[in-house]
């Protein structure tokens, strides 16, 4: 997980989280080039022993390791944000070039963590407010959303008057100081 945290003008406080990519663009590229040299070769010697078949069959593997390719650098680009301002959260998916963008009155939000027992299997990471829900890190791993969540909980509150929706929700600490008049 790659989580860039950058202080903005006006308090703002924006995280993006990136899942871990084993292959950058240009490392993709470069795969790409050395499968089509090596199918060329191995072409080229099927095509001097008169077995033209084989070069077919060369060609479509070309074009499905291709497609592939194609598929990941689309999703390279992934990336969940977060924008923390005074008053609002908002969370923006990024998937295969789409957007989606979810507002929460911060004031309201509530961070909620699903253990792995859940239907998926693995812990989930929610923020909630009013009746809505988002998951947030759905492409980290397990330990990576724990350490998310540990992360979050000082940036957002939990409001006194919403109830826990889930008994895994985090609490916020009580204040452990005690009052002038010694109570």
């Amino acid at each position: 997980m790659h989580a860039d945290t950058a202080p903005e003008a006006g308090g703002r406080i924006c995280i993006a989280l990136h899942p871990n990519r084993s292959l950058s663009p240009r490392a993709m590229a470069g795969l790409f080039v050395v499968l089509v040299l090596a199918a060329l070769a191995l072409g080229a010697i099927f095509a001097t022993q008169h077995a033209w078949p084989v070069v077919v069959y060369v060609g479509l593997e070309l074009l499905a390791a291709g497609a592939v390719l194609v598929a990941l650098r689309r999703q390279a680009q992934d990336c969940d944000l977060l924008v923390f301002d005074d008053r609002h959260l908002q969370v923006i998916h990024r998937r295969c070039y789409r957007e989606t963008r979810h507002d929460f009155p911060r004031q309201w939000t509530r961070l909620v963590v699903e253990p792995a027992g859940s239907p998926r299997g693995t812990p989930r990471v929610l923020v909630r407010a009013h009746g809505r829900e988002v998951e947030l890190g759905a492409q980290l791993a397990a330990a990576q959303r724990l350490a998310l969540a540990r992360r979050l909980r000082p940036l957002i509150p939990i409001a006194a008057m919403a109830r826990p929706a889930s008994r895994f929700a985090f609490k916020q600490k009580p204040d452990q100081r005690r009052s002038a008049n010694g109570s």
